[in-house]
């Protein structure tokens, strides 16, 4: 089957030759690369071109910037593959993610396959998933992505059926977050999903650490995407409420914290409260762990001490065996 794959490119020229490099490498060959040129004011253009020329796989879609949404959705509707699978232009694949990806969906007859994702920060490789070989089927996909277990809210580890995605497309009025939506909704037609432990996607944090770094209100998308999610999902599953509160408190969690660090916290002071407030009042409502109960605590009682407490207790990665970090990982 001819696998789609759709790389929106935005100003990423430093990265590029990476991302292709693995792409064009890769053990599975029967490939449609799809790379949109969204506005990019690099030499990201030039590169595509070039890689282009050298792999007649590669078409190169050249449009004004809109966005990474309208980009994947452009690469959607120009798809010509069975199957689509979406790839971040800074990051990078091991060589053989899609061989294996798709062999697990032939042999479990499913429309979705995931993998796990190898986390790489300032050249050393902070997480990985659970990194075994073992392969099974997802029982309750719905309740699998409200808990955040297997399923995951990262696009770029998964290969969809096109009849999957059928209709579906990216929301392009969110910034952020959008990955998550667009996940809910190909999962509410019930699929058949397949995962595989083993981490085969390569994402690559920007090395400047969240600390510090300007709020704007672009991230307010993470809390409008969760909100289109939770309000139609305590209406289509409405025995899932208090699991489904849950992914609501932990999206603003993940607000509320890039927020609370951000240099100009004070110009956002109003959400910063509102969004403060329903945390507090979530927390009556859902199980939480006791880690997020004393990060209640302190919004709640201790709120000057918050900033310190993002910065230095939630920030940290957790330690790894890096006798399970395979060498093909690329570092540069």
């Amino acid at each position: 089957m001819k696998l789609s794959l759709i790389i929106p490119v935005y100003n990423t020229s430093k990265y590029l030759n990476r991302c292709l490099d693995s792409i064009i490498n890769q053990t599975y060959e029967d490939l449609d690369i799809i790379c949109i040129n969204d506005g990019s004011t690099d030499d990201s253009l030039s590169i595509l071109k070039e890689y282009s020329k050298k792999d007649k796989r590669i078409r190169v879609i050249d449009k004004k910037n809109e966005g990474a949404s309208k980009a994947r959705n452009v690469g959607l509707d120009k798809a010509n593959g069975e199957l689509i699978a979406f790839v971040d232009s800074d990051d990078a694949i091991v060589p053989d993610m899609y061989e294996k990806m798709i062999k697990n969906m032939e042999e479990f007859d499913a429309s979705l396959s995931i993998c796990d994702v190898y986390r790489v920060k300032d050249n050393e490789v902070i997480s990985y998933g659970i990194n075994d070989e073992k392969v099974f089927l997802v029982e309750n996909p719905i309740l699998d992505f409200f808990k955040n277990e297997h399923i995951k809210y990262v696009i770029a580890n998964k290969v969809f059926k096109k009849s999957l995605i059928g209709k579906t497309r990216f929301n392009t009025e969110l910034t952020n977050s959008e990955d998550r939506l667009f996940i809910y909704e190909v999962l509410k037609k019930e699929p058949k999903v397949v995962k595989y432990n083993k981490p085969k996607y390569i994402y690559y944090f920007n090395s400047s650490s969240a600390s510090g770094a300007e709020f704007s209100l672009k991230h307010e998308s993470v809390i409008k995407s969760a909100e289109m999610i939770t309000y139609d999902a305590l209406v289509n599953y409405p025995g899932l409420t208090r699991i489904i509160d849950t992914y609501m408190f932990e999206n603003l969690i993940i607000f509320i914290r890039k927020l609370a660090v951000s240099t100009n916290k004070n110009d956002y002071l109003d959400k910063y409260n509102n969004v403060r407030k329903r945390i507090i009042d979530l927390d009556h409502k859902i199980n939480i762990n006791k880690k997020r109960k004393l990060e209640v605590l302190i919004l709640r009682y201790f709120n000057c001490f918050y900033p310190f407490f993002v910065k230095h207790f939630t920030e940290k990665a957790s330690k790894i065996d890096k006798n399970k970090v395979k060498d093909e990982i690329i570092f540069s």
